[in-house]
């Protein structure tokens, strides 16, 4: 039960994080302060791509008997939104300033990320439902998935600072 307790803390911890991040980064946008804005992309970029690569490969299909795929499928899509949004701020952010236009739709999109990691909290409460040797398995594999940092718009095929154009 001690490894189940600290899955779901470990998981809960980086929900609380993002939702954390993507309102300093809201907030960084609207003040205009480029450096922040940068540090913040680059933070959520290089969190959750570790840990939203487990939730797909893993985590994911082990609660599919609970949610279903259609809703697996919407995660899917809900990430890679989050891995475009990214994107789409490295670039801009990387022109050296914070343009008034961005404001409102990056604002939509972090509102988005704020309203998919707050599910994803909760439906890390499933995990309890699965049966020990599935959560052994997931403990091994959040781990593993830890030890090989990635950065989400990397994972996501989206691209790298410097070899954006």
């Amino acid at each position: 039960m001690a490894a189940v307790m600290h899955l779901i803390a470990e998981l809960g911890s980086d929900h609380r994080q993002v939702i954390g991040l993507a309102l300093e980064l809201k907030q960084a946008l609207e003040a205009r302060t480029l450096g922040r804005a940068i540090r913040i992309v680059e933070e959520l970029d290089r969190k959750l791509g570790p840990h939203m690569r487990f939730e797909e490969k893993h985590l994911d299909r082990a609660l599919e008997q609970f949610i279903g795929d259609t809703h697996i499928q919407q995660l899917k899509v809900e990430h890679d939104d989050v891995a475009d949004l990214l994107l789409g701020l490295k670039r801009i952010l990387k022109c050296g300033s914070v343009p008034a236009e961005i404001i409102p739709l990056a604002s939509n999109g972090l509102r988005e990320l704020i309203v998919h990691a707050a599910h994803c909290y909760g439906r890390i409460l499933l995990i309890e439902r699965l049966s020990q040797d599935e959560r052994s398995r997931l403990v091994e594999r959040l781990v593993a998935s830890r030890r090989e940092p990635v950065n989400l718009t990397d994972w996501k095929g989206a691209g790298t600072w410097s070899n954006e154009s």
